[in-house]
């Protein structure tokens, strides 16, 4: 498809002077760099958005809960939108670049917030999981549970050698136990887990019963009811 057809020309104004000393075509050069398909899906994601009315403006969020909850409105209706279907999305990686991008030139923090519940721990469980995970894995990719990653810690941020939260192995419950002992092995900067998540993807030290260290191991722990969004009684979630 030629640029013209798929990038419109910059109304007029101050900058036409200096645009017409240009020696190439901007478009061509918009196209070399990002290439068709980026270009069209950033066009039909920004089409969408400014069609429709919840992202028009924030005058409903007049305060930190009110921005919060007008975020998750706005991403579950990205997650219903079929502009990046998951296919399209696996066969072209750079898609998911050019999507994160595009919303975020619109608002950064709905930009992160769904890259955050869409990416980072469905990342982790298909590089790191097995068969057992597919149903979770599901689950998350469908948004019926919403995710979050679960590596740095208060003391140390993400020097994985010194991570300190500990998965024991209890051999007559056949489950693991995850403990943070102290306040400094307390997981932190979790994006969404203070108030969004059901399941985290916590990163533990795995302890086997004879007391051996096996090194830093990966758990998916749900920490939420995925319909009420009630925390568990087993975990404690400040924010």
């Amino acid at each position: 498809m030629e640029a013209q057809q798929i990038l419109k020309d910059f109304p007029s104004g101050p900058l036409d002077r200096y645009r017409s000393r240009a020696s190439f075509s901007w478009k061509d050069m918009a196209l070399l760099l990002d290439g068709e398909d980026c270009i069209k899906l950033r066009h039909r994601i920004w089409s969408e958005m400014e069609n429709d009315p919840l992202f028009r403006d924030n005058r409903d969020a007049t305060s930190m809960e009110d921005a919060r909850r007008l975020t998750m409105e706005r991403i579950k209706k990205l997650w219903s939108s079929t502009t990046l279907p998951v296919e399209e999305a696996i066969a072209k990686p750079l898609l998911i670049s050019a999507y994160i991008t595009s919303v975020g030139m619109y608002d950064w923090s709905l930009s992160v917030k769904w890259s955050l519940l869409s990416t980072f721990q469905v990342a982790a469980i298909q590089g790191l999981g097995t068969e057992r995970h597919y149903d979770i894995l599901g689950e998350l990719m469908s948004n019926e549970a919403t995710g979050c990653f679960a590596l740095t810690e208060i003391g140390h941020g993400t020097n994985t050698k010194a991570m300190r939260t500990t998965a024991v192995y209890d051999k007559a419950a056949k489950e693991f136990v995850l403990n943070s002992p102290d306040f400094e092995a307390a997981k932190c900067w979790a994006g969404n887990l203070g108030k969004t998540a059901t399941h985290v993807v916590v990163y533990a030290q795995l302890y086997t019963p004879d007391g051996k260290c096996h090194g830093l191991h990966a758990f998916i722990v749900q920490i939420r009811d995925k319909f009420s969004k009630s925390k568990t009684s087993s975990c404690l979630v400040a924010h």
